[in-house]
């Protein structure tokens, strides 16, 4: 087998090979500069060949694939309250801190037209 001349993989499709796998390893360290991934898990490459040969046996196709498999989004968890709205279909609201159905200063908007009103500062230390 020592006088086979192979041809250049990084050559294979004018480069395409290439391509495929930069695409890839982009997607690898994108997935791996994710903070909402697991820093534990490992990311994989898959390069496939199927090489088919014609009845002659003097040439062949060959197909090539690349992919990968990539870190999930880590697990993500809130809390919900449910309950009935005044005309008694079910209603979600998100608990976000406050007690439900209480506003919270945040929601108070800081632009008024009427002059009687005095806006608080939230930022008073």
């Amino acid at each position: 087998m020592d006088n086979i001349d192979y041809f250049n993989i990084s050559k294979m499709a004018h480069g395409a090979l290439i391509e495929q796998f930069d695409a890839e390893f982009e997607k690898v360290l994108e997935n791996i500069s994710d903070p909402n991934t697991s820093d534990k898990a490992a990311r994989t490459i898959q390069i496939t060949f199927k090489i088919k040969p014609n009845k002659k046996r003097n040439s062949a196709s060959i197909d090539f694939q690349t992919k990968s498999k990539l870190a999930p989004a880590d697990p993500l968890t809130t809390e919900i309250f449910i309950g009935k709205d005044s005309n008694g279909r079910l209603v979600a609201e998100e608990y976000t801190g406050g007690i439900p159905g209480q506003m919270s200063i945040e929601d108070i908007e800081t632009e008024t037209d009427n002059d009687k009103v005095t806006m608080l500062n939230k930022n008073v230390k």
